[in-house]
């Protein structure tokens, strides 16, 4: 083949077939609290989500491979680096111990305006034939999808796996889309948009779709030992002068409001202020009035909102070392997927 018309196929080359297969495509830029994992050569990719700015909550597995993840891009272009894995004590692929679940510790926090709380991990709120939807940008490419999936009750195994039916027409054909490599250690969400798994993986068996994962209900105690602090978005605007921030207690033990404020932005209210005390996982608000210019919302000394800070661009971004990039051998590499995939 020509190299013209090899460069031909590559522009034409939908990243959406690299990504969940089948299910529904958003806009990266709407979720930027969900990221991508590369491992240090490229080749091994997971998913995953930023919890209080500087954490990563993924899979355990991807960080203990053989070729493990240690590389984070933003839907911004900025390049991050996994400085401590922080995979669950109890997790042991060789002994047959689940808690796949890592909360690691990125090099600097991530610019996200967008944030997704756990659900009320003190209980199990996942429910059979409740709707869920996994996230992930499986294989190599950049393109974030999610597909839809039912609990079902899986018989056996862990006590903390949690399994996924995947959604089909009359005809048997898989209409909600399913996960593929790559999408390990995405988020499950509730029909609340709150986080209650991280994705483990799926397989075909017996003609059967599998999609299963780790429900973090079982996990609580690990978030909230290696997190000790609020889970909140980095990024916040205001719109007519005022804004409501919602963020999340991941204490280990009840806590109180201390926020403060500098530059462009006064607390004016929210329910934060009010509650006597806050206890993990539960919610509470800040209200913030600004006069346009860039402010902060300080919930401690070391967990800062950005208010009315501009959006990050790849331009102007300037997080960590380079990575993650495809280049020309990755897109001929992708190409042969692609055409080994059709056949």
């Amino acid at each position: 083949m020509k190299i013209k018309n090899i460069a031909l196929l590559m522009a034409g080359l939908s990243f959406n077939a690299l990504a969940i297969e089948n299910g529904t495509s958003v806009n990266w830029n709407n979720y930027d609290d969900m990221v991508k994992l590369y491992s240090t050569d490229n080749a091994q990719t997971c998913s995953g989500t930023l919890i209080a700015g500087k954490y990563l909550l993924t899979a355990a597995h991807c960080l203990v491979q053989d070729n493990p993840t240690t590389k984070v891009k933003s839907t911004w272009g900025q390049q991050y680096t996994v400085i401590t894995d922080n995979t669950h004590p109890d997790y042991d692929v060789f002994n047959g111990n689940w808690h796949d679940v890592a909360i690691s510790e990125l090099n600097q926090s991530i610019d996200a305006k967008t944030v997704h709380f756990f659900a009320d991990l003190t209980k199990d709120t996942v429910k059979e034939n409740d709707a869920l939807r996994v996230f992930g940008f499986g294989a190599t490419g950049e393109q974030l999808n999610y597909a839809s999936l039912t609990m079902i009750n899986e018989v056996g195994g862990p006590q903390d796996r949690l399994d996924g039916k995947v959604i089909t027409n009359g005809a048997g054909d898989i209409t909600g889309g399913n996960t593929i490599g790559g999408d390990s250690g995405g988020a499950w969400l509730n029909k609340n948009n709150t986080i209650v798994a991280t994705h483990k993986g799926g397989d075909w068996l017996n003609s059967v779709r599998e999609t299963y994962s780790t429900n973090l209900h079982y996990s609580k105690q690990f978030i909230l030992d290696t997190v000790n602090g609020w889970h909140y978005p980095t990024l916040a605007n205001t719109s007519n002068g005022t804004a409501t921030i919602t963020v999340q207690s991941l204490h280990v033990n009840p806590t109180v409001d201390t926020a403060y404020t500098s530059g462009d932005a006064t607390i004016t209210g929210g329910t934060c202020t009010t509650m006597s005390s806050v206890s993990a996982f539960k919610t509470c608000t800040y209200e913030i009035e600004s006069q346009g210019g860039i402010g902060a919302l300080h919930l401690t000394d070391n967990e800062t909102i950005s208010i009315n800070k501009p959006t990050p661009t790849p331009e102007t971004s300037g997080g960590g070392e380079e990575g993650g990039s495809l280049g020309f051998l990755s897109l001929i590499g992708l190409l042969g997927l692609g055409v080994i995939r059709r056949k």
